[in-house]
Protein backbone atom coordinates (compact mmCIF):
# COMPACT_ATOMS: atom_id res chain seq x y z
CA UNK A 1 0.00 0.00 0.00
CA UNK A 2 1.49 3.82 -0.97
CA UNK A 3 0.55 6.04 1.36
CA UNK A 4 0.61 10.23 0.23
CA UNK A 5 2.87 12.85 1.21
CA UNK A 6 2.28 13.83 4.74
CA UNK A 7 2.43 17.82 5.01
CA UNK A 8 5.10 17.65 7.41
CA UNK A 9 7.34 16.29 4.36
CA UNK A 10 7.63 12.45 5.37
CA UNK A 11 8.07 10.26 2.47
CA UNK A 12 5.49 8.15 0.49
CA UNK A 13 5.73 5.18 2.52
CA UNK A 14 5.08 1.43 0.81
CA UNK A 15 4.11 -1.54 3.57
CA UNK A 16 4.15 -4.90 1.87
CA UNK A 17 3.98 -8.10 3.30
CA UNK A 18 6.99 -10.74 3.66
CA UNK A 19 6.98 -11.69 0.18
CA UNK A 20 11.10 -11.58 -1.09
CA UNK A 21 10.45 -10.00 -4.49
CA UNK A 22 8.63 -7.16 -3.17
CA UNK A 23 12.26 -5.40 -1.29
CA UNK A 24 13.57 -5.64 -5.06
CA UNK A 25 10.61 -4.54 -7.26
CA UNK A 26 10.20 -1.43 -4.50
CA UNK A 27 14.10 -0.46 -4.06
CA UNK A 28 14.58 -0.83 -8.61
CA UNK A 29 11.07 1.26 -8.88
CA UNK A 30 11.36 4.00 -6.43
CA UNK A 31 14.88 3.91 -4.68
CA UNK A 32 15.23 6.07 -1.83
CA UNK A 33 11.90 8.24 -2.81
CA UNK A 34 9.87 6.05 -0.30
CA UNK A 35 9.66 4.49 2.84
CA UNK A 36 9.46 1.11 3.00
CA UNK A 37 8.41 -1.71 5.62
CA UNK A 38 7.10 -5.40 5.98
CA UNK A 39 4.69 -6.97 8.15
CA UNK A 40 5.00 -10.82 8.15
CA UNK A 41 1.65 -12.19 10.12
CA UNK A 42 1.99 -15.44 12.58
CA UNK A 43 -0.54 -18.08 12.05
CA UNK A 44 -1.53 -20.91 14.35
CA UNK A 45 -1.65 -23.71 11.16
CA UNK A 46 -2.09 -21.49 8.16
CA UNK A 47 -3.27 -24.46 5.92
CA UNK A 48 -6.37 -24.96 7.98
CA UNK A 49 -9.38 -24.20 6.19
CA UNK A 50 -10.30 -23.41 2.83
CA UNK A 51 -12.48 -20.42 2.96
CA UNK A 52 -12.27 -19.49 7.03
CA UNK A 53 -9.22 -17.27 7.59
CA UNK A 54 -6.64 -18.68 10.24
CA UNK A 55 -5.79 -17.83 14.17
CA UNK A 56 -3.29 -14.95 14.21
CA UNK A 57 -0.51 -15.85 16.49
CA UNK A 58 1.44 -12.28 16.13
CA UNK A 59 2.91 -10.26 13.51
CA UNK A 60 6.58 -9.03 13.12
CA UNK A 61 6.87 -5.20 11.58
CA UNK A 62 10.44 -4.64 10.13
CA UNK A 63 11.62 -1.32 8.48
CA UNK A 64 13.22 -2.05 4.92
CA UNK A 65 13.68 1.57 4.31
CA UNK A 66 12.95 4.97 5.23
CA UNK A 67 10.45 3.90 8.35
CA UNK A 68 10.64 5.65 11.89
CA UNK A 69 7.42 4.22 13.67
CA UNK A 70 6.99 0.70 12.94
CA UNK A 71 3.36 0.52 13.94
CA UNK A 72 3.11 2.70 10.97
CA UNK A 73 3.85 -0.91 8.75
CA UNK A 74 0.07 -1.86 8.03
CA UNK A 75 -1.37 -3.66 4.98
CA UNK A 76 -5.05 -3.55 6.03
CA UNK A 77 -5.58 -0.42 4.17
CA UNK A 78 -4.71 -2.60 0.51
CA UNK A 79 -6.24 -5.76 1.96
CA UNK A 80 -9.70 -3.93 2.53
CA UNK A 81 -9.38 -2.39 -1.57
CA UNK A 82 -9.21 -6.29 -2.65
CA UNK A 83 -11.93 -7.43 -0.45
CA UNK A 84 -13.89 -3.95 -2.22
CA UNK A 85 -12.44 -5.02 -5.60
CA UNK A 86 -13.55 -9.25 -4.83
CA UNK A 87 -17.08 -7.49 -3.60
CA UNK A 88 -17.84 -5.15 -6.38
CA UNK A 89 -16.02 -7.36 -9.26
CA UNK A 90 -17.40 -10.85 -9.43
CA UNK A 91 -14.42 -11.31 -12.34
CA UNK A 92 -12.13 -11.52 -9.12
CA UNK A 93 -13.73 -14.09 -6.71
CA UNK A 94 -13.14 -17.22 -7.21
CA UNK A 95 -15.98 -19.88 -7.86
CA UNK A 96 -18.08 -16.80 -9.69
CA UNK A 97 -19.84 -16.81 -13.19
CA UNK A 98 -18.08 -13.81 -13.79
CA UNK A 99 -14.61 -14.48 -13.83
CA UNK A 100 -13.26 -13.35 -17.01
CA UNK A 101 -11.75 -15.74 -19.18
CA UNK A 102 -10.23 -12.86 -22.11
CA UNK A 103 -7.65 -10.84 -20.37
CA UNK A 104 -8.84 -7.66 -22.63
CA UNK A 105 -12.40 -7.99 -21.32
CA UNK A 106 -10.96 -8.13 -17.47
CA UNK A 107 -8.90 -5.02 -18.30
CA UNK A 108 -11.51 -3.00 -19.50
CA UNK A 109 -13.61 -4.18 -16.27
CA UNK A 110 -10.87 -3.72 -13.98
CA UNK A 111 -10.54 0.17 -15.42
CA UNK A 112 -14.20 0.77 -15.41
CA UNK A 113 -14.47 -0.29 -11.65
CA UNK A 114 -11.13 1.85 -10.49
CA UNK A 115 -12.12 4.97 -12.25
CA UNK A 116 -15.92 4.92 -11.12
CA UNK A 117 -14.68 4.03 -7.43
CA UNK A 118 -11.93 6.67 -7.18
CA UNK A 119 -13.86 9.48 -9.07
CA UNK A 120 -17.80 8.69 -9.40
CA UNK A 121 -18.14 6.90 -5.89
CA UNK A 122 -19.24 8.61 -2.74
CA UNK A 123 -16.99 7.08 0.39
CA UNK A 124 -18.44 7.54 3.69
CA UNK A 125 -15.43 7.02 5.10
CA UNK A 126 -14.04 10.13 3.15
CA UNK A 127 -17.10 12.03 4.70
CA UNK A 128 -19.07 11.51 1.29
CA UNK A 129 -15.89 12.60 -0.83
CA UNK A 130 -14.54 10.19 -3.65
CA UNK A 131 -11.06 9.65 -3.10
CA UNK A 132 -9.74 11.61 -6.15
CA UNK A 133 -11.06 14.54 -4.68
CA UNK A 134 -10.45 13.83 -0.99
CA UNK A 135 -6.50 13.62 -3.08
CA UNK A 136 -7.11 16.47 -4.50
CA UNK A 137 -7.39 15.63 -8.26
CA UNK A 138 -10.22 16.40 -8.94
CA UNK A 139 -12.25 19.40 -7.06
CA UNK A 140 -15.46 18.16 -7.25
CA UNK A 141 -17.80 14.70 -7.59
CA UNK A 142 -17.89 13.31 -11.59
CA UNK A 143 -21.04 12.35 -12.54
CA UNK A 144 -21.09 9.25 -15.03
CA UNK A 145 -21.12 11.84 -18.24
CA UNK A 146 -17.98 13.34 -16.63
CA UNK A 147 -16.33 10.10 -16.33
CA UNK A 148 -16.99 8.89 -19.98
CA UNK A 149 -16.26 12.25 -21.26
CA UNK A 150 -12.38 12.23 -19.24
CA UNK A 151 -12.28 8.56 -20.46
CA UNK A 152 -12.94 9.65 -24.33
CA UNK A 153 -10.84 12.53 -24.41
CA UNK A 154 -8.08 10.31 -23.22
CA UNK A 155 -8.40 8.06 -25.88
CA UNK A 156 -8.56 10.81 -28.26
CA UNK A 157 -5.54 11.94 -27.17
CA UNK A 158 -3.94 8.26 -27.14
CA UNK A 159 -4.93 8.02 -30.52
CA UNK A 160 -3.38 11.54 -31.70
CA UNK A 161 -0.14 10.46 -29.80
CA UNK A 162 0.30 7.52 -32.07
CA UNK A 163 -1.29 9.01 -35.23
CA UNK A 164 1.67 11.45 -34.61
CA UNK A 165 4.63 8.99 -33.39
CA UNK A 166 3.71 6.70 -37.30
CA UNK A 167 3.61 10.53 -39.03
CA UNK A 168 7.17 10.98 -37.68
CA UNK A 169 8.42 7.68 -38.09
CA UNK A 170 7.22 8.18 -41.99
CA UNK A 171 8.77 11.20 -42.35
CA UNK A 172 12.06 9.77 -40.57
CA UNK A 173 12.65 6.92 -43.29
CA UNK A 174 10.98 9.24 -46.24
Amino acid sequence: MVRAPQPNGDMPQISTDGWPSYREAIARSFGDSVGHGVIVKGYVDPNVGRYAPPTLTGSERTNVYGIRNLWTICTSHVERLNLSIRTFMRRFTRLAIGFSKKLDNLVAATALHVGVYNFVRKHRSLDGCTPAMAAGVVPSLWSWDDFYDAVMETERQRKQRERNQRLLERMRNA
